[in-house]
C-alpha cells in the first residue's frame, strides 16, 4: 500500500537545521507518509544525519546525487522517486506544523482541488531590515479561503513558493512538469505552470509552514542586486513558461496572464540589474524573445520589441525609480514599514516628549535598550 503523501526534502550544506526539519516531518499526525531526502552532493555531514534517520524510521529514504544539480534538480529527483498520489516539498532549513500533512491531505480529498495552498510563518534567525519583513508579510499573505476555480486567468498576487503547497503527482506526470535545473527562481516557473493545469486551488490561510528567512539567501541577494548575470534567470524561466503553455495548447487561454507575468519579471530583471552589462543583457534577451510574437499591448514591451533603446525604456525606469524614492522618503511611508515593536517605541518616545516626561523616563528607556527589551 502506497503512502498518502511523499514529502521531498532537498539537502545541501544544511546540517545545522536538518534534524529540526526531519523531526518536524516525522512528528506529523498523518503517519502514512514517505520522506524522500535528496542529498545534492552536500559538502558537510548531512549524509550522516540522513543515514541515522533512515535507521530510525522506515519511512525515510534517500537519494544521493553524483553531481550538484541545484535545488530544482534535487526536487526533480524526489518527484521521480515518489510513490504517493500527493507531493509536498519541505526545504531542509525550514520545518512544518505537526498538522500540516493531515490538513492539506484532508482538504485535497474533500474538495478535489488540484492544488492546496496554506499559509506560512516567517522566522528570522538573522537580522533582517524592517522593509524586508513588511514586504515578506505582504507577499506571503493569503487573501482567499476555500476552493477557487482557475478560469482563464492566473493569480498575479499569490506567492510562487513550492513549499507551502500540496501537488497532485498525476498532474506532474501527465504534463511532464519538472523544475528547471541549475537556475534561480525555479519556483516561479513550476508554480505558474502547475497553476495553469491544476483546475482549482483550495486556499487554507492557517500558517502550517515555518520559513526560516536568512540574510544572504538567494532572495535577499537578488533584491540587493548582487546576483550579476544570474538575474537574467528571471527571463529564462518566463520563456520556459511560454514554451510550456504552447506545448500543451494553453497559451490562447492564458495569454493575458502570461504577458502580465512576463512584464512583471522583465521589470524585475531591469530593476535588479546591478550593472549596465546586466541591464543590456536583459534588454537583448527580451528583444530576441519578443520577435515574431505579434503586437503586444504593454508600452515597455513595445519599446523592447522595436529596439527603442534606451530612449523609452530607460526613461520609464528612471521615472518609476524617482516615484518610488519619493514615496519611500515620505516619513509616514517609512513609519508604516516598521515593525510593531518599533512603532510603539517611537510613539511612546514622542508622547513622553510632548508631556515633558522624557527626563523622568530616560533611565527606564536606557535600561530597556541595554537589555534589548
Amino acid at each position: 500500500m502506497s503512502p498518502k503523501i511523499s514529502v521531498v526534502v532537498p539537502v545541501y550544506n544544511t546540517q545545522e537545521y536538518l534534524c529540526r526539519c526531519l523531526d518536524s516531518i516525522l512528528c506529523q499526525t498523518l503517519q502514512d507518509i514517505e520522506i524522500i531526502v535528496v542529498n545534492d552532493l552536500t559538502a558537510d555531514c548531512s549524509q550522516e544525519i540522513i543515514d541515522e534517520y533512515q535507521k530510525r524510521d522506515h519511512r525515510v529514504s534517500s537519494v544521493l546525487h553524483t553531481e550538484n544539480r541545484g535545488l530544482g534538480g534535487a526536487r526533480n529527483s524526489g518527484v521521480a522517486a515518489a510513490r504517493s498520489p500527493y507531493i509536498q516539498f519541505v526545504d531542509s532549513d525550514d520545518y512544518i506544523h505537526p498538522e500540516m500533512c493531515a490538513q492539506l491531505y484532508e482538504l485535497a480529498e474533500a474538495t478535489g482541488a488540484g492544488l492546496v495552498h496554506c499559509g506560512c510563518s516567517l522566522i528570522y534567525s538573522t537580522a533582517i531590515s524592517d522593509d524586508v519583513i513588511a514586504g515578506d508579510r505582504e507577499y506571503y499573505r493569503i487573501t482567499k479561503e476555500g476552493l477557487d476555480l482557475v478560469t482563464d486567468s492566473l493569480p498575479s498576487n499569490a506567492d510562487v513558493a513550492s513549499w507551502n503547497k500540496l501537488f497532485r503527482r498525476e498532474l506532474l506526470e501527465q504534463y511532464q512538469l519538472r523544475f528547471p535545473e541549475k537556475m534561480l527562481y525555479e519556483d516561479a516557473y513550476f508554480a505558474m505552470a502547475y497553476w495553469s493545469i491544476c483546475g482549482s486551488v483550495c486556499y487554507h490561510p492557517e500558517a502550517l509552514y515555518f520559513y526560516d528567512r536568512k540574510a544572504g539567501s538567494i532572495m535577499t541577494e537578488t533584491f540587493a542586486g548582487n546576483q550579476g548575470l544570474k538575474v537574467l534567470d528571471h527571463l529564462h524561466i518566463v520563456h520556459l513558461f511560454y514554451d510550456f503553455l504552447q506545448r500543451h495548447g494553453l497559451f490562447i487561454r492564458y495569454q493575458k496572464s502570461f504577458w502580465k507575468f512576463y512584464t512583471m519579471y522583465l521589470d524585475l530583471g531591469f530593476r535588479l540589474a546591478g550593472s549596465g552589462e546586466v541591464y543590456k543583457g536583459a534588454f537583448q534577451l527580451a528583444h530576441d524573445f519578443l520577435q515574431g510574437k505579434g503586437t503586444v499591448e504593454d508600452a515597455v514591451l513595445q519599446a523592447v520589441q522595436n529596439l527603442d533603446y534606451p530612449e523609452y525604456v530607460w526613461q520609464e525606469l528612471q521615472r518609476t525609480q524617482r516615484d518610488r524614492e519619493q514615496v519611500q522618503n515620505n516619513r509616514w511611508y517609512r513609519f508604516g514599514r516598521l515593525s510593531r515593536k518599533r512603532k510603539f517605541w517611537i510613539m511612546g518616545t514622542w508622547l513622553a516628549r510632548r508631556l515633558c516626561l522624557y527626563p523622568i523616563l530616560r533611565p527606564f528607556s536606557a535600561f530597556l535598550r541595554r537589555h534589548k527589551i
